[in-house]
């Protein structure tokens, strides 16, 4: 019966949670108002929903992705009247709304993120990176080493007096975390940036639509 979109942001209550303790409120929810969402295993499974990028540990958010494989008509606003008042407290629905059936999935059409994080930065080390021709960072992993090109990777950095944005573009290479951002260009160790808000602000897609069908938004 179709998919239906809904974005989700997360409070502070939330911060702490797991991508999987997050997929579980919303299952509970489901279970709580009845959604007509199609079962992975008869009625008793898994409610069929596709999230998107997991949110690290730490982080709150304004744009959480979940897709939603309806089995019945159920029109978007109708789930969304249902399913408010059975989310825990810190998920807020922000909206929700009906696919096109030529619609990418969420992880296949990412390309991008906004993040904020609270803190005083030095506009001098932004400075540094705004004008360097490349910025090299070596990504650590039990398998080996890769070195990321953060200027190919962050679109923008910019310091106000009390925080931080960052836009982050999705490369088959490798996409940064907002945290070895930090950790390249301020040299901050990852243990000192516990305490700090990081928030991410909004996810960038490609368009919906196939050749051909329009340009999406």
């Amino acid at each position: 019966m179709g998919v239906i979109r809904a974005k989700f942001a997360r409070g502070m209550e939330t911060r702490c949670w797991t991508q999987q303790e997050f997929l579980d409120s919303i299952h509970r929810a489901l279970e709580a108002c009845a959604a007509p969402v199609v079962r992975s295993a008869g009625q008793r499974g898994r409610f069929r929903m596709m999230a998107g990028p997991p949110l690290s540990l730490g982080y709150i958010s304004r744009c959480e992705y979940i897709d939603f494989d309806m089995a019945e008509a159920l029109t978007a606003a109708a789930l969304g009247a249902r399913l408010r008042p059975c989310l825990p407290s810190g998920v807020t629905l922000l909206w929700l709304r009906r696919l096109p059936a030529q619609a990418l999935g969420i992880k296949a059409a990412v390309r991008g993120f906004t993040y904020r994080v609270g803190g005083a930065f030095s506009p001098a080390r932004v400075a540094a990176f705004r004008a360097a021709p490349t910025w090299p960072w070596v990504r650590k992993k039990p398998g080996g080493e890769r070195i990321l090109d953060l200027k190919k990777s962050v679109a923008r950095l910019e310091a106000f007096p009390d925080e931080l944005w960052m836009d982050i573009v999705v490369r088959e290479e490798g996409t940064p975390k907002p945290t070895e951002v930090l950790a390249a260009v301020f040299t901050v160790a990852e243990d000192a940036m516990h305490e700090w808000v990081m928030e991410r602000i909004a996810m960038r897609f490609a368009p919906e639509f196939r050749p051909g069908h329009g340009t999406g938004s």
